[in-house]
């Protein structure tokens, strides 16, 4: 089994069981070690280990890099699918991409 530290927060929380698909409403505020990200709406897709946040996506990079948009599809690392993790922005996203040099 996979442990994963992730905490993810919102003021309202929908869930369909059947579908595996949990949708939290207002004030999310997703963490985990490979990215953190706050926007009004979010969809997890158990299933697929994928979300989609949007409306005001604010995310984060543990390198500091930055993504603001209105949505962020984002594919979770899952062992022998996908090794990377990935992510589709649409909609014009500014975007700040930090590459530290040898000296930090």
């Amino acid at each position: 089994m996979l442990f994963r530290s992730i905490v993810l927060k919102s003021d309202s929380l929908e869930v369909y069981g059947d579908e595996g698909r949990y949708f939290f409403i207002g004030h999310v505020d997703y963490k985990e070690p490979r990215l953190k990200l706050k926007s009004d709406f979010f969809t997890y897709f158990q299933r697929e280990e994928r979300f989609l946040a949007f409306l005001n996506v604010d995310a984060q990079l543990p390198s500091g890099s930055t993504l603001k948009g209105t949505s962020l599809e984002y594919f979770r690392p899952i062992p022998k699918v996908r090794t990377r993790q990935k992510g589709v922005a649409i909609g014009r996203p500014t975007m700040t991409i930090l590459d530290k040099d040898a000296q930090g």
